[in-house]
């Protein structure tokens, strides 16, 4: 499937290419680029019904229009000469959003499976830091970031560090490693979680009519609960991270590891940022773990293990541990966690239960509708 975009991304190139230049050649020159303009086209299938079908002007065309605008010496015929002779060029603009959009539905999945592998490679606490590196596991490593890099080659810019981090899986010293470790993958993971999630993409809506909705004047009471049940581990990490990632105050949010990987817990990564006026802007890093429970209470059994293994992602220092659950902790987790506050005990642990998660989704509706909770 990754096959047959490229194919269609390089035939849209081309299309692209031929358009942008017909507009600045002579006739004869025209007349070829269109002959080429209409062998292009059949490369590019249809996206949900939608394909590329107006057919350029020819040059003598395109002067015609526009010297019978300019006769009549009105607006309209003006604008809506340019409309007709620009045509082809909107719709090669929205078959490119079309593409671009539904490639990036396609690799999603595979893209959050590959930095989650590479996460455990180079991560704090990963193999390649507590010892030197085996042949096989740079293989490894670089094969997945090829992977990644095939993966988003549409979708990112290409500012971040790609080209060090490639050179540095090339040379495979300890100070490469260390590179990596330290700016080569932060950059790169970086740049690819921000371009992997569109923010504009609507929901899908049933109602024809807002106003016909208002005038039935609807009775009864207004549903609250929100169906935690209809979640998997991975759709109740999604909400966590989509939470986290589109607050106000929070940012380099990060997916850290596959659910149900052996990841010690650790699951979303983020930075808390206080700005205060006076002493200045205050950065606290945080590890998020999700706990998708319903069936039973987390108690200070189940907090400690989280609590100890926070040390083993350091350094840095991990100042915060968010603990989101969809169900909800016990009355001597709470005293517990406390405690720890009280004693101001690093790291400080917050609990996030049912209860304080349906308040933050109440604020986003949109989240509640995307995973189905209402």
């Amino acid at each position: 499937m990754l096959g047959q975009f490229e194919r269609v991304d390089s035939n849209l190139r081309k299309l692209e290419s031929v358009w942008a230049t017909m507009s600045s050649v002579g006739t004869a020159a025209h007349d070829d680029l269109l002959r080429s303009f209409l062998n292009l086209v059949p490369g590019l299938p249809p996206i949900d019904g939608f394909r590329v079908e107006t057919t350029p002007l020819s040059k003598t065309e395109t002067e015609m229009l526009r010297f019978q605008a300019s006769e009549v010496d009105d607006p309209e015929a003006h604008v809506h000469a340019e409309e007709q002779i620009n045509a082809p060029g909107r719709e090669i603009a929205e078959y490119r959003f079309l593409l671009d959009r539904a490639r990036k539905k396609i690799v999603r999945d595979r893209v959050t499976e590959v930095i989650a592998e590479i996460d455990t490679a180079v991560g704090t606490g990963g193999k390649f830091v507590a010892t030197a590196p085996a042949s096989g596991d740079w293989d490894h490593l670089a094969a997945r970031v090829a992977e990644l890099d095939r993966l988003m080659s549409n979708t990112v810019p290409g500012t971040a560090r790609w080209t060090d981090l490639h050179r540095h899986l090339s040379f495979r010293e300890d100070v490469d490693l260390r590179d990596i470790i330290q700016l080569d993958w932060p950059s790169v993971r970086a740049e690819v979680e921000r371009h992997l999630y569109d923010d504009y993409e609507p929901l899908p809506v049933s109602v024809d009519d807002l106003g016909e909705m208002v005038r039935s004047r609807p009775r009864g009471p207004v549903s609250t609960r929100l169906s935690w049940d209809k979640l998997s581990d991975e759709d109740f990490e999604s909400i966590i991270f989509e939470l986290v990632r589109t607050a106000d105050g929070y940012e380099n949010t990060n997916w850290l590891m596959q659910t149900h990987a052996p990841d010690r817990g650790r699951d979303l990564e983020t930075y808390r940022v206080v700005a205060d006026v006076l002493s200045g802007t205050s950065r606290s890093r945080i590890i998020v773990q999700c706990k998708h429970w319903l069936r039973r209470s987390l108690s200070v059994k189940d907090l400690l293990p989280c609590v100890e293994t926070v040390g083993l992602w350091e350094p840095p220092r991990i100042d915060v541990l968010i603990i989101a659950t969809s169900g909800r902790f016990t009355q001597d987790a709470v005293a517990w966690v406390e405690k720890r506050r009280t004693e101001r005990q690093l790291a400080l642990v917050e609990p996030w239960p049912e209860s304080h998660l349906e308040t933050l989704i109440a604020r986003r509706p949109g989240i509640a509708v995307r995973f189905g909770l209402r």
